[in-house]
Parts: C-alpha cells; structure tokens; sequence
C-alpha cells in the first residue's frame, strides 16, 4: 500500500462478500474506464488510461511528456 491508498477490506468487516464484490469491481475494465472518463488521474488498466489521455487533450492538458 501507497500513502494509504488501496482497494482494501477491512478483516473486521461484517460485509467481506459485498466488500470482495466492490474490490473486484473497481480492478475491472469497466471500473477503470470510468474513471478514465473523469479526466483527473490515470486509470491502473491501459484502456482507462486511453480514456484518459483523451479527456485530458480535450480539457487541453498535454500528458504526452513529461516536464
């Protein structure tokens, strides 16, 4: 884990099956290219990272190098 971030479930936790659920959901495709549609990080999968990157051309922001 990084700065404290990480798609984790808590070993207390009274829902593990929902949390597992949620966990897996947001490692997929389809998680991830949703959040490439909002153009504020870069999604973990290349395909939410396409997304992505043409988000940030629109908005004007040039991710193609770096400074």
């Amino acid at each position: 884990m990084f700065n404290g971030l990480a798609d984790s479930i808590w070993s207390g936790s009274q829902h593990k099956e929902e949390a597992w659920q949620w966990v897996k959901f947001l490692a997929s495709p389809a998680c991830q290219d949703i959040v490439g549609r909002y153009g504020v990080v870069f999604p973990a999968l290349p395909s939410g990272t396409r997304i992505a990157q043409a988000k940030f051309r629109e908005t004007g922001v040039d991710v193609t190098r770096s400074r």
